[in-house]
């Protein structure tokens, strides 16, 4: 069974964070984007929404006259509870990053974020999984930045399910799952996925951006010892 996180924040946290806008008396834009790649089916998800003030209580949310484009393709603009607009993208896709969202704001001007994401190559374990002594999985790619997290999930045959999250940075392609983390699981076969996350924040007088990436790993099948 794969959880999805879906880690987009919240407009109260993010408008919590924003701090106050630029001394010009214009409103500080606020953006919220999220991609999410599940390579077992090869399916992109890209969402983003905006906001506009310089304190929590004072930013509205904010619809983008012209619309919204992820990798130059329309975003669909959903409205949702207390007037905020949410753009949708979501499609079949190979993961070909980075992933650019762009939009015209109200001066004119091109607007454009930019995500760089990574996928996981490939993992395996490098000999038994045990419940009681751990086990080391093996990464292939790029190693881990100091803005990214791994998140590596099993579930057995009843579909009990045990995690462990790694921060980074990383270094080494041999990263150690201590035997707490598995000590719910049953014993024999079951599966492990992974989550590659990045959470990127930029912060200037103009805009406040928070943007989140989730890249899902297909599962593969492993068998856990005592």
């Amino acid at each position: 069974m794969r959880t999805i996180f879906y880690c987009i924040c919240a407009a109260a946290v993010l408008l919590g964070q924003a701090g106050c806008a630029n001394g010009a008396g214009k409103p500080r834009l606020i953006a919220d984007y999220f991609v999410r790649y599940l390579a077992d089916v090869s399916e992109i998800k890209a969402q983003a929404s905006f906001y506009e003030g310089d304190t929590l209580e004072t930013a509205v949310p904010k619809v983008i006259a012209g619309g919204v484009s992820f990798q130059q393709s329309a975003m669909e603009a959903k409205s949702l509870q207390r007037e905020v607009v949410r753009y949708l993208l979501q499609r079949r896709s190979e993961f070909i990053p980075p992933f650019t969202f762009a939009f015209t704001g109200d001066d004119g001007e091109k607007v454009t974020y930019t995500l760089p994401m990574n996928p996981i190559d490939s993992f395996s374990f490098k000999g038994p999984i045990s419940k009681s002594k751990g086990g080391t999985l093996i990464l292939k790619g790029e190693p881990l930045s100091a803005k990214e997290s791994l998140v590596v999930l099993f579930s057995d045959a009843r579909n009990q399910a045990g995690s462990v999250t790694i921060q980074g940075p990383i270094t080494t392609q041999e990263v150690f799952i201590p035997a707490t983390n598995l000590a719910n699981l049953q014993t024999g076969a079951g599966m492990v996925y992974l989550v590659r996350k990045i959470v990127k924040i930029e912060d200037t007088p103009a805009r406040y951006v928070i943007a989140a990436g989730e890249y899902y790993t297909p599962a593969i099948g492993v068998v856990l010892v005592e």
